[in-house]
């Protein structure tokens, strides 16, 4: 450990604090009596200069503060502007020459949010109570945004679809398929606040033990996996 502080601060102090002692006892301690003199004005020298540089440090603290402040109003005031520009190029028969006068961009055209995907992979088992549970993916492309999924069922062939519920997640409980109903296709359509996807088909058979069992899935009642 440093006997004198290394922080600048702390040094200062500490040699003000010894430069009267080593000065009295220069003799005894082995110092030549110029030494305690000159360390006392390099004292004096390092606790101006920081005394100058706090004050700078504040009034640059104070100066930063006052940019901040009148670049955020300029900011605010800029992009109020340009808002009205906008606005008025909006009205405008050559919306075009308005942005070019202004030397600011025109809005980019937004493309339309494309459609969601369709619902694949479907697997089906039984639950506890006897429902038949479903889980399926849904491969989406970017900005869809939220879905649900409208799932219909058709019981028997040449049956029309049934709506049965819409489900907020990639799987969906049955537990009102009749006994003894045989082959159950559903048919599950993703759906985003704008658009709907192409739907996606799967076909349940009950086997040994009334145990489901997939026969077939795709885009069409008819394509087999």
């Amino acid at each position: 450990m440093s006997t004198v502080p290394i922080k600048y601060p702390e040094a200062i102090a500490w040699v003000n604090t010894h430069v009267p002692i080593w000065t009295a006892a220069a003799a005894s301690i082995g110092l030549d009596p110029t030494q305690p003199v000159t360390l006392d004005a390099l004292a004096t020298a390092a606790s101006d200069a920081k005394a100058a540089y706090d004050a700078a440090k504040s009034q640059s603290d104070s100066l930063y503060e006052a940019y901040q402040l009148a670049a955020k109003e300029m900011r605010t005031q800029a992009t109020a502007q340009v808002g009205q520009i906008r606005s008025f190029a909006k009205g405008s028969s050559n919306p075009g020459a308005v942005y070019t006068a202004a030397q600011i961009p025109a809005p980019a055209d937004r493309t339309p949010k494309p459609a969601p995907g369709t619902p694949a992979l479907f697997t089906v088992g039984l639950d506890q109570s006897g429902a038949l549970s479903v889980k399926f993916k849904c491969p989406n492309p970017p900005r869809v945004g939220a879905l649900s999924y409208i799932v219909e069922r058709s019981i028997g062939s040449q049956q029309p679809f049934v709506y049965l519920m819409t489900a907020a997640e990639r799987s969906f409980d049955d537990d009102t398929v009749p006994y003894g109903s045989g082959d159950v296709t559903y048919r599950v359509t993703a759906q985003s606040p704008t658009k709907k996807g192409l739907p996606g088909y799967f076909t349940v058979r009950f086997g040994v033990n009334n145990q489901p069992q997939i026969i077939s899935q795709g885009t069409s009642e008819q394509k087999a996996s």
